[in-house]
């Protein structure tokens, strides 16, 4: 089971997101799934680590683990990060929706 922790502040921003966990739908590296979430994750990870401008910081230890924070969101990113934040959280519980016993997916 692939579980998914991400707070949300009041304006809909994601601040933090935690992953853990594989589908095991398939075998490695023919998982539909795993490579669903992956691509969602790993496009917004790479997103927010290459703007200068918000406070990210972001940890990818081993397959199966990942997470990021975004300590702080400049008010003019606020729309932006809006987005981007929308975009990830309907990828996410739309995959969710389609495989309920291997995805969990927690907003706060």
């Amino acid at each position: 089971m692939i579980n998914i922790d991400i707070k949300q502040d009041e304006r809909g921003c994601i601040r933090k997101c935690n992953v853990e966990g594989h589908s095991f739908l398939a075998k490695p590296g023919t998982d539909i799934l795993c490579a669903g979430v992956t691509v969602l994750l790993r496009t917004i990870h790479r997103v927010l680590y290459v703007d200068k401008g918000v406070g990210f910081k972001g940890s990818d230890p081993e397959s199966g683990k990942m997470s990021f924070t975004l300590k702080w969101i400049p008010e003019v990113k606020i729309n932006r990060m809006q987005g981007i934040s929308d975009y990830l959280v309907r990828g996410l519980k739309d995959l969710e929706a389609e495989y309920p016993e291997r995805l969990k997916v927690i907003i706060a």
